[in-house]
C-alpha cells in the first residue's frame, strides 16, 4: 500500500481508489502543480518486465498526446523505486458498471446517450492511430454532472507484450473482448467496436451475451457463436438499433462499422427515428419493460439525465456545424 507517502518526490498518496488486475489505483496530489490525480500504480510483476516497460512508457507517450473531452487526460508518467505509474486526471463519480449493478438494464435511449460520448472518445483516438483493446464498463467513468469519459487507453497493448510471452493468455476483459484478440488475429478499430457493441448490448438487455464455466470458455464463445439479437430479448427495441448491434457485434471484422465514428454515426438514427422517451417526458427509467418502477430520483438517474442532456446539447451543435458548413 502507497497511502500516505510522497511518490517520486512530487505525489502524495491520499487513498486507494480501485484495485485491478494490471494495476492499482489511487488519489494523489500534485504538490507541484497543487491538483488532484490519479496515480494508477502498475503491479511489482508488471513493472518487472523490461518490454512490458517499454511498451507502457510509449503508450502513455501516445496516449498522452490525445487531448478530448470524453478521454482521461493524461499528465505524467514516471517511476520510483519499484512503482511504476501513470498520473492521470482525477474523475470523480462512478463507473458504468457500478451503474449497471445499480440498474441493470437502461432504456434504450439512456443507452444511446451514454454511447455517445465512449464512442466520441473512441473515434478521437482511432483517428489518432490508437486502438483500446479493452473496452468495458469499469473503463467507463461518470461524473455527478453527467459528463463521459473513457480510461485506459493503451494500457492493453503494452500488456499484450506480457502476454503474447504466456501461453494461454487472453489479452482483455472476456465478457468483451472480440474474436480476433482470442484467436490470436490482427486488431484495429473494429476490435473497440466489437467490444462496445457488446457494453450496448449489456446495457440494453441486462445481460451479457455469452457465459460459461471458465473465462476460456466465454472467450470461445465470441468466436464460436453469433451474439442474440437484442429485439428477441427485450421489447420495444427499434429494429435499426437492433441492426446496429448485431452489425456491431458480428464476429467476422469487416461487416463491423470501420471505426467508432462509423458506429456513433449509425447509433444516431435510431434516436432521430423517435421523439419518444425524452427526459422531459418519461424519466429515465422510460417505457419498455412491465414492472419497472425506477423512476430515476436516485444518484444514477441523476446522472443519466444529465448525460442525456449532455448528448442532446451535442447533437444540436453537431447539427449547427453542419448546416454553417453546408452554407459557406
Amino acid at each position: 500500500m502507497l497511502t500516505g507517502r510522497m511518490l517520486d518526490r512530487r505525489y502524495h498518496v491520499v487513498s486507494r481508489i480501485a484495485h485491478g488486475g494490471m494495476a492499482t489505483v489511487y488519489l494523489a496530489t500534485d504538490t507541484r502543480l497543487d491538483r488532484e490525480v490519479a496515480l494508477k500504480v502498475m503491479h511489482a510483476d508488471l513493472a518487472r518486465d523490461g518490454e512490458f516497460v517499454d511498451r507502457f512508457i510509449g503508450e502513455a507517450k501516445s496516449v498522452a498526446r490525445l487531448s478530448h473531452q470524453n478521454i482521461v487526460a493524461v499528465y505524467d508518467q514516471g517511476s520510483d523505486g519499484q512503482s511504476l505509474y501513470l498520473a492521470m486526471e482525477y474523475v470523480p463519480g462512478a463507473t458504468l458498471r457500478a451503474l449497471l449493478r445499480e440498474r441493470r438494464w437502461l432504456p434504450w435511449q439512456d443507452a444511446l446517450a451514454l454511447m455517445e460520448p465512449i464512442l466520441a472518445a473512441l473515434a478521437a483516438a482511432h483517428q489518432a492511430g490508437i486502438v483500446h483493446r479493452d473496452v468495458k464498463p469499469e473503463n467507463v467513468l461518470i461524473t455527478p454532472d453527467g459528463r463521459v469519459k473513457v480510461v485506459d487507453f493503451g494500457l492493453a497493448r503494452a500488456s499484450a507484450a506480457v502476454g503474447n510471452t504466456r501461453a494461454g493468455v487472453i489479452i482483455g476483459s472476456v465478457a468483451y473482448i472480440a474474436p480476433e484478440q482470442v484467436t490470436g488475429a490482427p486488431t484495429d478499430e473494429r476490435t473497440d467496436v466489437y467490444s462496445a457493441g457488446i457494453m450496448l448490448f449489456e446495457m440494453l438487455t441486462g445481460r451479457q451475451p455469452y457465459s460459461g464455466e471458465t473465462p476460456l470458455a466465454v472467450a470461445y464463445a465470441h468466436v464460436n457463436s453469433d451474439v442474440p439479437p437484442v429485439g428477441s430479448l427485450v421489447g420495444g427495441i427499434p429494429p435499426a438499433l437492433d441492426q446496429l448491434v448485431r452489425g456491431a457485434t458480428s464476429r467476422d471484422p469487416q461487416w463491423r462499422p470501420a471505426n467508432a465514428d462509423v458506429f456513433l454515426r449509425g447509433g444516431a438514427v435510431p434516436a432521430r427515428r423517435s421523439r419518444a422517451g425524452r427526459l422531459g417526458d418519461r424519466g429515465v427509467g422510460g417505457a419498455g419493460r412491465a414492472g419497472s418502477d425506477r423512476g430515476g430520483h436516485d444518484g444514477a438517474g441523476r446522472r443519466l439525465r444529465r448525460c442525456r442532456l449532455r448528448a442532446s446539447r451535442l447533437r444540436r451543435r453537431g447539427v449547427r456545424r453542419n448546416r454553417a458548413v453546408r452554407h459557406r
